[in-house]
């Protein structure tokens, strides 16, 4: 059982946690019996974050980062999928289609919703 970390344990700690793994596989990986061990050995040696969910938040905070740099990456890189993943989720698209307004016989606006397929054709020819 491991009574205290190095400097070495402190940084394998922070890398795990970057790459999301969970507790029960931090303390596999890294020879800790339980996660009663694991919590006193967080509160020992890293003090301004001295629960496994503040540590846990902040290191793998690296790890988003990470993730959605490489996304934006590849986005940029001209990946299709990735370039609708990012707009849907960032800029509030949708595969819905354009929304026009028309006017109906009686002079009132029906908004109708365009197939964004259909709308792409025409526009094409």
């Amino acid at each position: 059982m491991t009574k205290t970390w190095t400097a070495r344990d402190v940084d394998q700690f922070e890398k795990l946690c970057a790459i999301f793994c969970t507790k029960k596989e931090v303390c596999a990986i890294m020879g800790i019996a339980d996660h009663r061990t694991l919590d006193r050995l967080i509160a020992k040696h890293l003090p301004d974050t001295p629960t496994w969910d503040e540590a846990f938040a902040l290191y793998s905070g690296t790890g988003r980062a990470s993730l959605r740099r490489r996304q934006f990456e590849a986005a940029m890189d001209g990946s299709v999928p990735m370039l609708i993943f990012l707009g849907k989720n960032y800029l509030g698209q949708s595969d819905q289609g354009a929304r026009q307004e028309e006017p109906k016989k009686d002079g009132s606006k029906l908004a109708v919703m365009i197939n964004a397929s259909k709308f792409a054709k025409a526009a094409n020819g």
